[in-house]
């Protein structure tokens, strides 16, 4: 492995190449293989693992790969396969309804003897954290067929002003249940002008997908 070659490295710049560098690698592609990770083929996944903490902290080659993981303070392969699997369910429950990935995560879920899907394992897994309740994360934020933002006035050439500019700065923080944000405004065309806007609400009445209620 070429990570061993490099000297003088701190244990902690090692272990972010590693995970940077050789770990994604490894892990390319693990939501559909990983089921089939054990006996014969857990073999060179976990040679990567020792050579890796090798370069970290110097083990052994012939030390154990779990006291190897430790020792180099590396996530084992199962935990961040799972890990990869688990983002990439709820990631696909993220997706709209009109998405044919997110209608046929009902089909995965079901038990075949054949033909069985990779994500199966992880559906069963998960079967009792509601995933339905997750927020639709839409690939735009509005879509182009809905009514946008019209102005009332038509811009004419005597209202706007050159060299003028416009700073916008929004800040939010939550404390004891109460949330707070404002607002500041900044505008010189030719004498600066400042406004501010400050307000606070309950948190207890904001809903999972942060509308106020």
């Amino acid at each position: 492995m070429e990570l061993r070659r490099l000297r003088g490295l701190s244990p902690a710049t090692a272990r972010q190449l590693f995970t940077a560098t050789v770990a994604l690698v490894v892990d390319y592609a693990s939501n559909v293989w990983m089921h089939a990770f054990k006996n014969k083929n857990i073999g060179p996944i976990n040679r990567v693992q020792r050579v890796g903490a090798q370069a970290i902290v110097g083990t052994f080659l012939t030390v154990a790969t779990s006291v190897a993981e430790a020792e180099a303070h590396i996530a084992t392969a199962q935990h961040r396969f799972w890990r990869r699997a688990v983002k990439t369910w709820a990631d696909l429950h993220t997706l709209p309804e009109t998405n044919p990935l997110r209608r046929n995560t009902d089909q995965i879920r079901k038990f075949r003897r054949y033909h069985r899907s990779p994500l199966y394992q992880v559906a069963d897994a998960l079967k009792n954290i509601d995933m339905e309740s997750l927020e639709t994360i839409n690939p735009f934020t509005l879509a182009p067929w809905e009514a946008r933002m019209q102005i009332d006035e038509p811009i004419t050439e005597g209202s706007t002003v050159p060299g003028g500019s416009m700073q916008i700065a929004v800040r939010s923080s939550v404390r004891n249940e109460l949330v707070g944000f404002g607002v500041a405004v900044e505008k010189q065309p030719r004498k600066p002008y400042t406004h501010t806007h400050t307000h606070f609400i309950n948190a207890r009445r904001l809903n999972r997908k942060g509308n106020y209620h």
